[in-house]
């Protein structure tokens, strides 16, 4: 979906919103992994750290990816 959109910031704030809605910590953690490295596919990383702040800083999955 980010590949096939004018603007992959706008979807991707989206996305983290409806992350953010997730009361399990570890699956919100697995999705913000899993969409973070996505994304980087399409996205620099400063905009992907700045989206999904909380979720990119606490996720031991993301060390070694330049996101955590």
């Amino acid at each position: 979906m980010l590949s096939q959109t004018d603007n992959p910031e706008k979807v991707l704030q989206q996305v983290a919103r409806q992350i953010e809605k997730i009361s399990d910590n570890i699956e919100r953690n697995n999705i913000a992994a899993s969409t973070g490295i996505i994304a980087g596919l399409v996205l620099n990383q400063s905009i992907i750290k700045r989206l999904l702040k909380e979720e990119i800083v606490t996720n031991p999955a993301l060390k070694g990816t330049g996101l955590a």
